[in-house]
């Protein structure tokens, strides 16, 4: 029983974070300055004095289109991530126990500028610094090897042994993108017309494809829940 009280409030704080992290972001996207993409792209005195600045649109990929490699298919940003599936064997007071785990052995994150386009002209969005998106999943495979060169369609890389007493079995890759299709919300900061990822370690180039009024009434919503719980009590 102690061991599940320590693991909920863990579980808990872990919560607590992610929310504070969501809340401090939904303060971010309504102090920004929401206008037309046209207006974003002409004239750079509509983005507050940190130069932030949020609009909505259409996607336009650019003249140089980014295909994900793992699954060959269009995309304005994709991410990557290799795991190492792996087991070892533990001397307990009950015998010996095999346990399992994996490990992410690397990541790539790559993203391109592309355009947003609400009708009243397109504003350039450059992603090639990262975006903090939702990403549908578009590959995953699983192969048994336990290390050495790897290819996920064009995508190669090169996965060492396990260290320690592990043994290697198998090497998963999972890439997640964003379609060059429909509407997308982004918020960032404006440089030389440009919506790019904001200045610092913390600095994000934010996007949703469920469009700002979305994430707002999602963030009201669960507020309201979050009020409720509390009044409940």
């Amino acid at each position: 029983m102690q061991y599940l009280g320590f693991f909920l409030i863990f579980v808990a704080l872990i919560a607590g974070v992610v929310g504070l992290m969501q809340h401090l972001k939904m303060k971010k996207i309504l102090a920004a300055p929401f206008k037309k993409t046209g207006e974003v792209a002409a004239n750079p005195s509509v983005a507050d004095p940190q130069g932030r600045i949020s609009t909505e649109g259409a996607v336009q990929p650019g003249q140089q289109g980014l295909i994900a490699p793992c699954s060959g298919k269009p995309c304005l940003y994709y991410e990557i991530e290799v795991i190492q599936h792996w087991h070892k064997y533990v001397q307990t007071e009950n015998g010996t126990k095999k346990e399992t785990g994996k490990n992410t052995i690397t990541t790539q994150k790559v993203g391109s500028t592309f355009f947003v386009n609400d009708g009243s002209g397109p504003v350039a969005v450059d992603a090639s610094k990262g975006m903090d998106v939702e990403l549908e999943k578009s590959f995953s495979q699983k192969q048994g090897v336990s290390w050495g060169d790897v290819q996920f369609g064009q995508f190669r890389t090169s996965v060492s042994v396990p260290g320690g007493d592990k043994t290697g079995d198998g090497v998963e890759c999972i890439e997640k993108l964003v379609a060059p299709t429909g509407n997308l919300f982004v918020m960032g900061k404006l440089v030389a017309g440009t919506i790019t990822k904001e200045d610092g370690l913390l600095g994000k180039l934010l996007a949703s494809v469920k469009g700002r009024d979305a994430l707002i009434q999602l963030h009201q919503a669960l507020q309201n829940g979050h009020q409720l719980t509390l009044d409940l009590q």
